[in-house]
């Protein structure tokens, strides 16, 4: 029997990216972005927050009077205003409730300030369930002002002049690496002919030895 992964794994780590669109665009062009997109709904955000969602059922049933009015319609006038969000930290269990509790295929994600930071759907928790998809791994780069984080979807620790201040570094030693290299077969070419010489005019001075 299947069970959930020991791992804590928050809606966060597993949202995925998910195109938004404003409460002001036509319905027509929310059409074009769920079939796009794969995704049964996608989360309509004005200033960076989420006000709405907007999917199949909505689009559906604003052509109910007709493709001309749809073609009129923006898609403030066909969203769900009523919605579950899932905070970024929520563990399975919260966010499997959720779902229930919605009855929905998608819900959006936000973190602690309200913006939104992608969309779950009931196919990732049922993955994260079963533990065949887990958060991403961090890596890390040590920089000469710190430690740079990064995965997938997110970076921390020190930003971009710490990157290149690396590059910058990793160059600079390239080029001194450069300059030895030369240096040394430079050195090879002036010296190892002239040690061929010597030992020529060496051999020459030994005396042959009677048999």
């Amino acid at each position: 029997m299947s069970s959930a992964p020991e791992v804590e794994v928050t809606a966060g780590q597993i949202a995925r990216p998910s195109p938004s669109i404003a409460p002001q665009d036509r319905a027509i062009k929310a059409v074009s972005l769920v079939r796009r997109s794969g995704l049964s709904a996608l989360p309509v955000v004005e200033e960076g927050r989420i006000v709405g969602i907007v999917g199949e059922r909505d689009l559906f049933a604003g052509m109910a009077a007709g493709l001309e009015a749809f073609r009129g319609l923006r898609v403030e006038d066909v969203m769900t205003r009523e919605l579950m969000v899932l905070a970024d930290s929520s563990g399975l269990g919260v966010v499997l409730h959720a779902f229930q509790q919605a009855g929905l295929k998608v819900l959006p994600v936000v973190d602690a300030s309200g913006r939104c930071r992608g969309v779950l759907t009931r196919a990732d928790v049922m993955a994260a369930l079963a533990g065949t998809i887990m958060p991403p791994s961090i890596g890390g780069l040590a920089t000469p002002v710190g430690v740079h984080l990064h995965s997938v979807t997110a970076r921390g620790g020190v930003g971009d002049l710490g990157l290149l201040l690396t590059g910058a570094t990793i160059l600079a030693l390239f080029g001194v690496a450069t300059v030895l290299l030369r240096a040394v077969a430079l050195l090879v070419d002036t010296f190892v002919p002239n040690l061929h010489i010597f030992a020529l005019i060496a051999s020459r001075d030994i005396p042959a030895t009677e048999a």
